[in-house]
């Protein structure tokens, strides 16, 4: 069941982004890291997510925290954002 609500609320809040709706989208990024907190993919959506809602030293702190998990083996501009 968690992995379904997952699903829904990655799409969700990925729909959002794209509208520009980024409150709503974090929102909806919290809940999906509430079921999967190791995911650096949703880190990295959440990082994403508050740089374009301009919140950058929160941005920044997800940034590192997917730099640490993945090494910028698969987003390299973890260590640079």
């Amino acid at each position: 069941m968690a992995q379904n609500d997952l699903g829904k609320y990655l799409d969700f809040a990925d729909l959002q982004y794209q509208k520009g709706d980024y409150i709503y989208a974090l929102t909806y990024y919290e809940k999906a890291m509430e079921i999967d907190s190791n995911s650096v993919s949703i880190l990295w959506k959440y990082a994403e997510t508050l740089r374009a809602y301009k919140d950058y030293r929160r941005a920044a702190y997800y940034y590192e925290k997917v730099y640490n998990k993945e090494e910028a083996a698969i987003y390299p501009y973890s260590l640079l954002y």
